[in-house]
């Protein structure tokens, strides 16, 4: 049987790294639960 994964927003929220992802114009388009602890 295939397991479904979950989203990949969730599995980046496990990391214990932070990690975000930005436009061309630099505005933050997302950021994990790492980056919100980490950087605030």
């Amino acid at each position: 049987m295939i397991s479904k994964l979950p989203p990949f927003a969730e599995l980046l929220d496990l990391l214990p790294d932070a990690v975000c992802v930005v436009d061309t114009e630099g505005r933050f388009l997302y950021v994990n639960a790492s980056f919100e602890r980490i950087l605030g």
